[in-house]
């Protein structure tokens, strides 16, 4: 009989631990997905670029609506922050990153106020231009937020400027959440074996 009793605390004992465990395991679960979570929230509204705190210049800006913003809100890699033009088109946005670098993509995050046709083009000396990108586009229904990715492999360039002809909707201009600009990875110096094969 002493030996069931004892079984029988044992046994008990046991089942409280594997509860506590329990909690303490969900605990631990639920923290990483809150973890989880914010890392996600914070990808998706601060980014890094190569673009980020340089010096930008728009054709104009209007901030007489809530959330319209400097032109400094195109490369401030935060995408709750927004850039507005004066509510005509056409608009001009140039950027100078300091100094020429090898390019590899330029994403775009408008506002539902985008652009219809556009063009890129980019420079080493701010005076000879050369044509990055050329879009042309007709929208149907209402207008929505866009990403535009934009493939620039092999480009290299100190200036880009952003022509934007058209837009949506000429009562709101145009409205950047971001200009996104991605520098090209550096090329892996080939050993002396690897030439050999080649």
């Amino acid at each position: 009989m002493a030996n069931y009793k004892k079984l029988i605390v044992s046994l008990s004992s046991f089942c409280v631990g594997i509860s506590v465990l329990g909690i303490s395991e969900m605990a631990v679960m639920a923290g990483n997905t809150k973890e989880r979570v914010e890392e996600k929230v914070s990808h998706t509204n601060k980014i890094q670029h190569v673009a980020v705190g340089t010096k930008v210049t728009a054709s104009s800006t209007h901030t007489g609506e809530e959330g319209e913003g400097p032109p400094e809100a195109l490369v401030d890699g935060d995408l709750n922050t927004r850039w507005s033009s004066e509510y005509s088109e056409p608009q001009e946005i140039i950027i100078d990153l300091g100094a020429p670098v090898a390019l590899k993509r330029f994403r775009l995050h408008w506002e539902k106020a985008a652009a219809t046709k556009y063009s890129i083009t980019a420079s080493l000396n701010g005076k000879e231009w050369t044509k990055v990108h050329l879009l042309y586009m007709q929208t149907k229904g209402e207008p929505e937020p866009r990403i535009d990715d934009i493939n620039t492999k092999g480009l290299t360039a100190r200036y880009l400027r952003f022509a934007l002809s058209s837009c949506v909707n000429t009562e709101w201009g145009f409205s950047l959440y971001e200009i996104e600009v991605r520098k090209a990875p550096r090329e892996k110096k080939k050993t002396g074996k690897e030439k050999e094969r080649i």
